[in-house]
């Protein structure tokens, strides 16, 4: 196998800070644009981590008890995304991981069905190398020339004082 490893951090002008960059990477990742074309392939794109569901979690029990301190109604926060988005901080980082390059992937077509395996395992270690990223979404590419993964994650602080 060649030995090429690849791992890339979104950051400053790549960062996702808002919902209109976030539905940008969801339309890449998803390969939306392809579906006009008509060369979208669903098959070859596989979700392996839902972001709604992990994000709607991810902040529930902060949210409730910053909420449950205000003594104001006007300072309680109904949506923690919107909030956040509004101060222009990083609402998630995205993660792309690729292993080998497009002349091995040439030689050896049959192995990319052993890739989801391979990748769910580097989600795993992920998870376990930084506990304060949370992973909300995971999206395998099987159709280009090398297989590669999307993550997106959101990176969560603790013990601040304001949020």
């Amino acid at each position: 196998m060649n030995g090429s490893y690849s791992f890339h951090i979104s950051s400053r002008q790549h960062a996702i800070k808002n919902k209109k960059q976030l539905v940008s990477f969801y339309k890449h990742i998803l390969r939306l644009y392809q579906e006009k074309k008509g060369t979208y392939d669903k098959d070859k794109i596989i979700e392996l981590i839902d972001y709604v569901k992990v994000f709607n979690k991810s902040f529930s029990n902060e949210l409730l008890e910053y909420n449950n301190k205000q003594k104001r109604d006007d300072r309680k926060i109904d949506d923690y995304f919107k909030h956040v988005e509004s101060s222009d901080k990083d609402i998630a980082v995205e993660i792309i991981i690729q292993i080998s390059d497009k002349y091995y992937w040439d030689e050896n077509p049959d192995k990319r069905k052993f890739m989801e395996d391979v990748y769910r395992e580097q989600i795993k270690d992920l998870q376990e190398m930084f506990p304060n990223l949370i992973i909300t979404n995971a999206m395998l590419h099987l159709d280009e020339a090398s297989p590669h993964i999307h993550i997106l994650g959101i990176p969560k602080a603790t013990d601040y004082k304001r949020g």
